[in-house]
This record gives C-alpha cells, sequence and structure tokens, in this order.
C-alpha cells in the first residue's frame, strides 16, 4: 500500500472492499488538507478519520479563528466550538504546515492556538507568520502561549521578494520560540529566511540537539562573525547559509583573523556556503567526517548575465560575489586533505588559465574519493573557449566518481527563453562525449546544465562502456533522471520584465 499511494493507485484500491478499505486509512487519510479561510464542522475533515491524521495542511486565508469579539469573527457558517480542543481529539497528529495565507499572515490567535497543541513536533510555515492587522497594533506586547518541545520549525518565503525582507511578525514569532528553553533543548532541524533568524538568542543559548540549521536570504548590518553566532550548537551535522553578497553586508565571514579555537561542530557532514571569503581561517579546520562541501553563490551568477533577471538583482541591492579560479585554488589549499569528502560543488570564473587548470588538478589530489562533482564554471570574459578536454583530463584521478555535473557556459548557448538549436545540441553532446571519454571509467553520468525559461535542468547523459579500456564510451540521453540524480537546479524567473528589459534571442555575444 505505501508502494501504491504515490502512483495514486491506493484509492481505487481501496473501494474494492470494507477490509482493503480499514487498512488503507491510516496511510490515504495521515496527511490531510484543510481550507484555513472555511474553518468550520461542514468543510473541517470529517471526525472518523481524525486517529489516522499525523500531518494536517491548513491552506488559504485565515479570518475564521479568531476570539469572539473579534469584528472578523463570523457566525455564518458557524465555526467550530473551540479550535483548540478539536486539534486535542487527534491522537497521532504531530505536524503541521500552514501555506499560502494570500500575503496576510495568521490571526495570533490561531497561531498560538496551533503551536500550543501538546503533541506537535514540526511546524511549516510557507508564508508569513502573522496578520498585519494585528501586529502593526499599538498594543501588541510579547507572546505569551505555552509551547511544546518543537523538533523541527521551518519557514519558507519567496527568495526573491522584494524590500522590506524581514517583516514584523516573523521576527516577532521566531525571536519568541527560540527564546524558550523547552524550544533550545529540542529542536533538531531549523530552516529561516535569514533577515528573520533571531541571531540574539541562537548566540546567547545552547542548542544541544540543533542536527540542521539552514538560512537564506541576506544578512542584517552589522551580523558578527558566524561562528560566535552558532558556536553553542555541538551536534550540528548539516549548516546551509545561502546568503546573498548585499552592499551593507559584503562576503560570508565565519571567523575574525586570527581565529585559532577548536571547530565547534566536530560532527558536521554537509556544508554550502555562498559569497565566501578564501582568506577566513574557518576553512583551515573543517572537521575529517565531512560528506559534502559547496562552495557558490547565491543566487547563482547565472542570475546577473541576463537583462530580466538582473533587474531583479537591482531591485533587492544585490550585487554578485564570485571567486575567481586563483582564489578558489587558495580557498581548497586552505581545506587541506578531506579523505572523506564525497560530494563537492564549485562556482567559480576563470580568471587565467593556468589557474584554472591547477584548480581541476588540484581536486582530485585534495579530495581523491569523490562520488559527486558540481562545477558551475564562468568563463573568463572575451574568452570563447571552454576547455572540456582539459577539465576531463585533470578529473581522471578521481577512481570514484559517478556523475559529474557541470555548467559549461558555452559562447552560443541561447536566451533561457530563446529557441534551443541543433548546433547547441551538438555542442552539448560533443562537451558530454568528451569528458566520457577521459573521466574515470566509475562515472555513470554527465549531467549538463540547459537553461530554459526560468527552469535550469539538468540534462542527463549516461555512460555505456563496452569490454576494453581503449573502447570509446556510448552515451544516451533520457528525459526521465535515474533515481538519485538532480533533475533541476535553482530556478531563475520568469521571461516577462517589471522593469522592461527585453528578451533577446541570445546572450550578450562579447561573451
Amino acid at each position: 500500500m505505501e508502494w501504491l499511494r504515490p502512483r495514486h493507485q491506493l484509492r481505487n484500491l481501496s473501494c474494492t472492499c470494507k477490509y482493503v478499505r480499514s487498512l488503507s486509512l491510516p496511510i490515504l487519510f495521515r496527511a490531510c488538507w484543510v481550507d484555513s479561510s472555511n474553518i468550520t464542522r461542514d468543510h473541517f475533515t470529517p471526525r472518523h478519520l481524525w486517529p489516522h491524521v499525523q500531518h494536517l495542511f491548513f491552506h488559504g486565508e485565515w479570518y475564521d479563528i479568531v476570539r469572539e469579539g473579534d469584528p472578523r469573527y463570523r457566525m455564518n457558517p458557524p465555526p467550530l466550538p473551540r479550535f483548540s480542543e478539536v486539534l486535542s481529539q487527534f491522537p497521532n497528529l504531530s505536524r503541521i504546515t500552514i501555506r499560502e495565507c494570500l500575503g496576510f499572515g495568521v490571526t495570533e490567535f490561531a497561531l498560538a492556538t496551533l503551536l500550543s497543541y501538546p503533541a506537535l513536533k514540526e511546524l511549516h510555515v510557507i508564508d508569513e507568520t502573522l496578520d498585519h492587522a494585528e501586529i502593526y497594533k499599538d498594543d501588541v506586547g510579547p507572546p505569551t502561549f505555552p509551547v511544546p518541545p518543537l523538533r523541527v520549525l521551518r519557514q519558507h518565503l519567496s527568495d526573491y521578494r522584494t524590500h522590506p525582507r524581514a517583516k514584523r511578525g516573523d521576527l516577532r514569532v521566531f525571536a519568541y520560540l527560540a527564546g524558550l528553553p523547552v524550544v533550545q533543548g529540542s529542536l533538531e532541524v531549523l530552516e529561516l529566511p535569514s533577515e528573520v533568524a533571531p541571531y540574539t538568542e541562537l548566540a546567547s543559548a545552547q542548542w544541544p540537539r540543533l542536527r540542521r540549521l539552514e538560512l537564506t536570504g541576506e544578512l542584517p548590518a552589522g551580523t558578527p562573525p558566524l561562528v560566535g553566532v552558532f558556536g553553542c550548537m555541538p551536534a550540528l551535522e548539516i549548516l546551509s547559509l545561502k546568503i546573498a553578497c548585499g552592499h551593507s553586508t559584503g562576503r560570508t565571514v565565519f571567523c575574525a583573523p586570527g581565529w585559532s579555537r577548536p571547530f565547534p561542530w566536530p560532527n558536521l557532514q554537509r556544508l554550502t556556503v555562498s559569497n565566501v571569503n578564501p582568506d577566513d581561517p574557518f576553512y583551515s579546520r573543517l572537521p575529517a567526517g565531512l560528506r559534502h562541501l559547496s562552495i557558490r553563490c547565491w543566487p547563482r551568477r547565472y542570475l546577473f548575465l541576463l537583462p530580466h533577471e538582473l533587474g531583479t538583482m537591482i531591485n533587492l541591492r544585490w550585487f554578485e560575489s564570485i571567486l575567481k579560479s586563483s582564489s578558489m585554488c587558495q580557498l581548497l589549499s586552505r581545506c587541506g586533505n578531506l579523505p572523506g569528502l564525497e560530494e563537492l560543488e564549485l562556482e567559480v570564473e576563470e580568471d587565467d588559465p593556468e589557474c584554472d587548470n591547477e584548480l581541476f588538478c588540484l581536486t582530485p589530489h585534495l579530495f581523491p574519493n569523490l562520488s559527486s562533482i558540481t562545477v558551475i564554471r564562468y568563463r573568463k570574459w572575451g574568452n570563447p573557449i571552454v576547455p572540456m578536454e582539459r577539465i576531463g583530463t585533470a578529473l581522471t584521478p578521481l577512481s570514484r566518481l559517478q556523475t559529474l555535473y557541470i555548467y559549461p557556459d558555452f559562447k552560443n548557448m541561447p536566451h533561457s527563453f530563446g529557441d534551443w538549436t541543433e548546433d547547441i545540441e551538438n555542442t552539448e553532446r560533443d562537451a558530454a562525449a568528451v569528458l566520457a571519454q577521459r573521466l574515470s571509467h566509475s562515472v555513470r553520468a554527465i549531467c549538463i546544465m540547459r537553461r530554459r525559461g526560468k527552469n535550469n535542468r539538468w540534462r542527463q547523459y549516461y555512460v555505456t562502456r563496452t569490454a576494453g579500456d581503449d573502447a570509446a564510451p556510448m552515451l544516451h540521453c533520457d528525459q526521465r533522471p535515474e533515481y538519485g540524480l538532480r533533475e533541476y537546479d535553482e530556478p531563475g524567473f520568469s521571461g516577462s520584465s517589471r522593469l522592461g528589459f527585453p528578451v533577446t534571442d541570445t546572450i550578450d555575444s562579447d561573451r
């Protein structure tokens, strides 16, 4: 039944007889949607399904769940009598997701009711948290509702939302939650926009169980070095900082110059950092158990190359800050030998052919056991050559490499909303063939990024080798990626430009 559920056949099977229906109910209804704009007796999840529900999705604008006497309180249709009492009758409910509140957020009474549910373990908000009509009242004080020991706390907003990016309601809610000792002792996963993260509370408290921390956006001006902010998280295993480079913030800095303390996260396994400072002493102390390292730009540098996307970056007052090949060599040398590293992602711009070649030759020497490598490489301005042969030859010593993802930045690459011609198809396939010929025989897939519309898709070329070391590898392309391969990179923007920039057929030919 678990196998049938994602293929949408379990519902048909459940209609065959009462016995099969009873067996399928816990699987079919462990996650249920609720229209939060119409939470009434007639439209709520049926009562006989409550024992099976583990995850509730609330979708839409909130205006039913408010205190009696509030002018928004509606009696027709009649609301549920007591929302908190209704939630308490879900014996297996542990996860709540709130999404698409139409930009208004959740009423404070409803949010307090949800967060006060004693069995709640995970809260995921895909919108703003508090209703604007409430957070701008003059008499609003700090929240006071009780909160259970949360394990997972997430908020996801549009990465490219306009200013102001930090809303007062979000700052208020997350500062309150992070200041509670019960949350500090239980939280394991924290994913927030960086503009609303409670840095004071994160730096001043102990977080003994926090394993995953992800921040995306722009750091507030004046943020101190991040080791001092996140240093009280000894169990941290995954750290992802996708931080934009703004005029008031600059590069991502972990440590001040001369820092010599022990590495604060000995169990760290996955590290993603954008817009790094290559002189940061932090990278010389990475733990030997690190499995994934990503040194990249956020947003991707290719989002600064086309006029209709560059306009969004100008509005956000962000600028590109990409490492040159020489600086990336310096940074990787500072990292030292990491024999346990399995996945590496580099986003880099060529500055000199010798430094570029040194970078790819250095990678197998420092990280000999890589199974996956992602290379987002940009040509030096005015240089039309993409040295696929040199890249493939330099990476040949990676005897355990299985997958190569590469953004080659071809000169004849069409605009993301232009036509994909036969010439670029041949260029792409020839590049994959050159890499397959030179890479280790362990490689099973070469994925080349193809920008189409706002989707940046990895086009998979699967490598098949015949008997004999000298036999040329065969490539075949499949629209459906194999299990475990990434299908898309991070999305771009739509083709229409709010700033009036035209969408042309090709990228600037000067590059």
